[in-house]
């Protein structure tokens, strides 16, 4: 099949598009990629059997329906953080990462990804006992971070609330720091969740999460001995975890048994199968 893939894909700092692309490699299709971010103004489109968009938030779908072919976008933001509504009604179908807010009910959920190269236990020691990988992109994160007080966070836009972090991490980089950690620690902007750095901490090691919508539909009974509901909570269960290795590397092995299924490539095969 080939497919005409919009995504930001040739900046380090957005990396989900290099995983959409390797993913449709891996499954035999042929890809153009398209970067809408360095060519904004770009109209000779190639002949394709589907559009598929990643993010597009400056793109109306429009431009697309000379090809004829279905135009499909799969969101990584929460839908409300931009005013994209009226633009993703336009597409013939809309996935998102997070589960569907109200006036979205059109949108279908399709949980994040992980790449099964990239995202994975490297076997070094972990040194770290808690730290957080994520930018600070809402009240609600500087309140969970600040109680729970990880040893080290990686992130974007943190010392603007007086909180030490160390530049954020992407890709293999994001795999290796991940490593060092015993309890990796994962909070949502909004509790319209669940984000697609969920399913990249998972296999890299032991992670908590705040407790979200989506988390108890992906990870059942589990959802009871892994994710919070409170700052104090999150604190609580790191401290427990830290005390107890066994318990530790048994309830990740659950996570990983979990998480196993939500490859970029099965998630892209889901995305296929119903489309064409």
């Amino acid at each position: 099949m080939k497919i005409l893939l919009v995504s930001p894909i040739l900046t380090s700092e957005y990396d989900s598009g290099k995983y959409i692309l390797k993913a449709l490699c891996e499954l035999g299709h042929y890809a153009h990629v398209w970067d809408y971010r360095l060519q904004p103004n770009k109209r000779n489109f190639p002949e394709c059997d589907l559009v598929l968009v990643n993010k597009g938030e400056s793109i109306d779908p429009d431009i697309f329906k000379s090809l004829g072919v279905p135009v499909v976008n799969w969101y990584p933001d929460q839908l409300s953080r931009f005013d994209v509504r009226d633009k993703l009604k336009k597409y013939d179908k809309v996935y998102s990462i997070n589960k569907p807010e109200p006036g979205y009910e059109w949108v279908e959920w399709l949980p994040g990804a992980y790449d099964e190269d990239v995202h994975r236990d490297v076997g070094i020691e972990r040194k770290v006992d808690c730290m957080y990988i994520g930018t600070c992109n809402s009240s609600r994160k500087v309140d969970y971070i600040k109680t729970i007080n990880p040893n080290l966070i990686f992130g974007n836009e943190w010392d603007n609330f007086g909180i030490k972090a160390f530049p954020p991490v992407y890709g293999l980089k994001f795999t290796y720091i991940g490593n060092h950690a015993k309890i990796l620690i994962n909070i949502h902007q909004s509790e319209w969740g669940t984000n697609r750095k969920l399913f990249e901490l998972i296999p890299c090691g032991f992670t908590l999460t705040d407790l979200v919508l989506g988390v108890e539909d992906i990870f059942c009974e589990l959802a009871d001995i892994i994710a919070f509901r409170t700052p104090e909570g999150g604190r609580e269960m790191v401290k427990y975890y830290l005390e107890d290795e066994d318990e530790r590397n048994k309830v990740w092995e659950m996570e990983k048994k979990i998480v196993k299924e939500y490859s970029y490539k099965n998630q892209i095969q889901k995305i296929l199968k119903e489309v064409m």
